[in-house]
Parts: C-alpha cells; sequence; structure tokens
C-alpha cells in the first residue's frame, strides 16, 4: 500500500471530517511508496493536535473513530515509558477489510490462495503481486524502516495486529480556572456616605475633578469609624481632619503643612491609612521659622533696622 491508495481510500470513505483529516495529515508522514511512518516521524497526542489544530480530547475521541473504522492502528506505550522515557504512541496505516473494500483481509495477506502461483519471495513475504499490500509484520520490521523501540516489553512488533492494544498514556491534568474573587457590596450606614461625601465636596471645592465614591471609599470609611483605636474616631474629628488636610488656596498660602497634605489625600482609602499621621501633623506646636509670616514675625526674629545709614555703614566699615 502506498499514500496514494490510502489517500484515495479515506477520501472515498464515509469518515466524518474530524477522522478524515486525521487519517491525511498521518498519511503526510508517512513513506509514500510503502505508507509506513518512520520512527522519528511518529508525532505524540501534543504534535498531532497541533498538527490538526484540534484540542488533546477532541482530537483523542476522533483517533479513536478512525481506529474502528480501521484506517489507523495505534500502539500505545506503556506507562513508565511515556512518562520516564518520553516515549509517543506509534501510527500505522491501514485499509478496512470488508466484502465492498475490494482488499484482502490481513489473515489471508499471509497465506496465498490455492490457485494463485507463489514464488520463493513471495511465499517469504506473504504477498501476492496483485495485492499490493506489505503484510502488517513487516511494516514493523526494522528492514522495512519502522524502528522497534526497546521499552515496549508487553507487545510483539511481528505480530502487532494480534496483538491487544495497550493502555493509553495518561492525560495530562487540566489547569483549574482561576476564580476571581468579588467583594459583597457594603451595607449603607448615613455616616459612611456622610463622610464620603464630605471629602469628595472639599477634593472638587479645590479644583479637581469629583472622585468617584466607589465600594471600597465605602468599606475604608467603615473601617476607619468602626475600627479599634486608642482614640475614638467620630464623624466630627473624621470631617476636621479632612478640613485639615483640603485647605483652600488661602488658606494652604498660610500653612505649609497643610499644603504639603492637600494634594496626598485625594481618597477615602489613604485618609484612612494617614489619618493618624493626619492627627499629629495638625496637633503639633508651631516652631519658629515656620507656618506663616504672622507666626514667624512673634517668635521674636526681627529684621536689622536700615534707617540710620551712617551708624549702619560704620559697623559695617574695617578697623584700622
Amino acid at each position: 500500500m502506498n499514500v496514494l491508495e490510502y489517500n484515495r481510500a479515506v477520501r472515498e470513505s464515509g469518515l466524518p471530517a474530524p477522522a478524515r483529516h486525521i487519517c491525511l495529515t498521518l498519511s503526510s508522514l508517512a513513506d509514500p511508496s510503502t505508507g509506513i511512518i518512520p520512527a522519528r516521524f511518529q508525532p505524540s497526542y501534543k504534535g498531532l493536535a497541533k498538527m490538526t489544530g484540534m484540542g488533546r480530547s477532541t482530537l483523542i475521541r476522533w483517533v479513536r473513530v478512525c481506529e474502528d473504522a480501521e484506517f489507523i492502528k495505534k500502539c500505545a506505550p506503556t506507562v513508565q515509558a511515556a512518562w520516564g522515557d518520553k516515549e509517543t504512541n506509534d501510527y500505522l496505516l491501514t485499509l478496512p477489510t470488508g466484502p465492498d473494500s475490494g482488499l484482502v483481509p490481513d489473515r489471508d495477506q499471509s497465506e496465498p490462495a490455492e490457485d494463485e502461483q507463489v514464488t520463493g519471495d513471495q511465499s517469504q513475504n506473504g504477498t501476492s503481486p496483485e495485492s499490493g499490500l506489505v503484510p502488517d509484520r513487516d511494516r514493523t520490521s526494522p528492514e522495512s524502516g519502522h524502528e522497534v523501540k526497546p521499552s515496549n516489553h508487553n507487545q510483539n512488533p511481528t505480530t502487532s495486529s494480534s496483538a491487544a492494544p495497550p493502555k493509553e498514556a495518561p492525560q495530562e491534568p487540566a489547569e483549574k480556572p482561576k476564580k476571581s474573587r468579588t467583594r459583597k457590596p457594603e451595607p449603607y450606614r448615613d455616616d459612611v456616605e456622610e463622610i464620603c461625601t464630605y471629602l469628595a465636596d472639599k477634593i472638587e471645592a479645590n479644583g479637581s475633578k469629583r472622585p468617584t465614591i466607589t465600594n471600597a471609599w465605602r468599606r475604608e470609611a467603615r473601617l476607619l469609624l468602626d475600627e479599634p483605636r486608642p482614640i475614638a474616631v467620630t464623624v466630627d474629628k473624621v470631617k476636621r481632619a479632612i478640613d485639615w488636610c483640603q485647605p483652600s488656596d488661602a488658606e494652604a498660602a498660610q500653612d505649609a503643612d497643610r499644603a504639603f497634605w492637600r494634594p496626598n489625600i485625594m481618597s477615602m482609602p489613604t485618609l484612612r491609612e494617614k489619618y493618624d499621621r493626619l492627627r499629629l501633623a495638625a496637633t503639633k506646636p508651631k516652631t519658629p521659622g515656620r507656618g506663616n509670616a504672622q507666626q514667624s514675625q512673634g517668635a521674636g526674629w526681627r529684621a536689622p533696622d536700615r534707617s540710620d545709614t551712617s551708624s549702619y555703614y560704620a559697623r559695617s566699615k574695617p578697623q584700622d
């Protein structure tokens, strides 16, 4: 049997389209004159799935259909050989036998008919000039180009047609889909909505885009009010903290600390994270040389008086 005869038989068969695709793909790997797939071209399930564009489970299902239709024979390695030696399946192209196939059955290929003249070479090979088929024992023999793998101890390469089909290699475990975490919506609370709306109004009043009050805002506001602290947090205290960290332009110009915190507190999660630092910054005493100009002048620092120029230059003139 050559590849042309096999392809013609596949095209004229009643196989479904996916099964034909698999058979024609395997025939493209075989030797054109003998129809035997060399050992170095024997594909694995992964390689055959890539060639045909099918998924692994779909490919395995349609390979069984091709086997049931007697268009291919699959010889799978043992589990130890598949996992340890990385061996793959061996595929053999065959033609179905039946009353309408026009082919000699496999059991008659090695036994010539009574009225058939068999020469010495033909009796050894078990073929006739009219059959044009290679017997099963020659398809897997080393002389015909098929490498016999030593790890398959349980199967006899010379009687592959009568050997029981070995177990298939275990399938690779499919990856479990990752579960997406979805938080439950926060229950409505008046105090939570009040401080969230208050912070959003302050940010918008300073000329920024009004932030959206999301479920994360409400969750952080609830935790800010409910989580245990040495000093209890109330709605009024949170509002005073928002007023201090979101000053107007005129207030920010008078106080450098409040001007520093205004662009850094732009959301409720950040307010909860920095609440303790805001409380300490708002209550710390002003030091001389910092803060607004009025506080600096009230600290006792005074600029030199240059109204009397004669005395000023007399003090700066070097002594002889």
